[in-house]
């Protein structure tokens, strides 16, 4: 299992339950999620007030919850945003920006576990290869 850290300062002060406080529907999502990312590889966990990040070398993913005010947003789900080197376009994905040159984020909302399906799993490893590589090998290939 992957390090738990606060992203602001090496104690850890706020933790995945307080994140998710009263919201036992987007807990379960997390771990759903969760589970996957650590069967990926070794992943460490930052946990700061409006996301929890995943990184490998770099940041490949990241959960928060959707506000009111956010196009993507559910009363009990999770947002999920993850980088690839390039857009993809899918019903699912909100339009991708372009962050910096070959760095697209994604957004996705998710539900239930079962939104957690094959082409977002695809995703999510193919985020993860990239950011495990070292900055040398993501420059080759940027």
């Amino acid at each position: 299992m992957g390090a738990l850290h606060n992203a602001e300062q090496d104690n850890p002060v706020m933790t995945i339950d307080d994140f998710f406080g009263d919201q036992s529907a987007s807990l379960h999502l997390y771990r759903v999620v969760e589970a996957y990312l650590q069967s990926l590889g070794p992943v460490r966990i930052d946990v700061a007030r409006t996301q929890v990040s995943f990184r490998a070398n770099f940041m490949f993913a990241a959960l928060w919850l959707p506000q009111k005010s956010s196009p993507i947003r559910a009363k009990q789900g999770i947002g999920l945003s993850f980088s690839l080197t390039h857009p993809v376009s899918h019903p699912r994905i909100a339009p991708a920006v372009e962050v910096r040159p070959r760095r697209w984020t994604h957004h996705v909302l998710l539900e239930k576990a079962e939104d957690l399906d094959d082409d977002i799993k695809a995703w999510l490893r193919e985020s993860y290869g990239f950011a495990s590589l070292d900055r040398a090998a993501r420059r080759l290939l940027s």
